[in-house]
């Protein structure tokens, strides 16, 4: 985490950077939801597209807060992906999407 977001954390405290993550979460849901509002995906793209940076940035940063609250290490991160991405692995071998809906479980990761 950069120094300065290391300051707001402990200026403004845990809730806030949490609750500000939540929101920067739901401003990009609201951005992303826009896409199908367009017949082409390419005017989509090309009309959202800056907002959708914006909020996909400011989701990263507040998801440092996060990350750093909740003391989640790089290694813990990386494995968690590498599970994440194997099970997607899995689903795509799989004969349908219904595979997804009943592997939830990390333990077989």
């Amino acid at each position: 985490m950069k120094p300065i977001q290391q300051m707001f954390l402990e200026k403004f405290g845990a809730k806030t950077e949490i609750t500000a993550c939540m929101e920067e979460c739901a401003e990009l849901i609201a951005v992303l939801s826009r896409y199908y509002r367009y017949d082409k995906e390419e005017t989509a793209v090309t009309e959202i597209r800056e907002n959708v940076l914006d909020e996909y940035v400011d989701v990263l940063v507040t998801l440092g807060y996060i990350k750093e609250i909740f003391q989640l290490s790089n290694k813990e991160v990386a494995d968690r992906t590498a599970q994440k991405i194997h099970r997607m692995e899995r689903w795509l071998e799989a004969d349908s999407i219904e595979e997804s809906t009943r592997d939830r479980s990390l333990t077989d990761a």
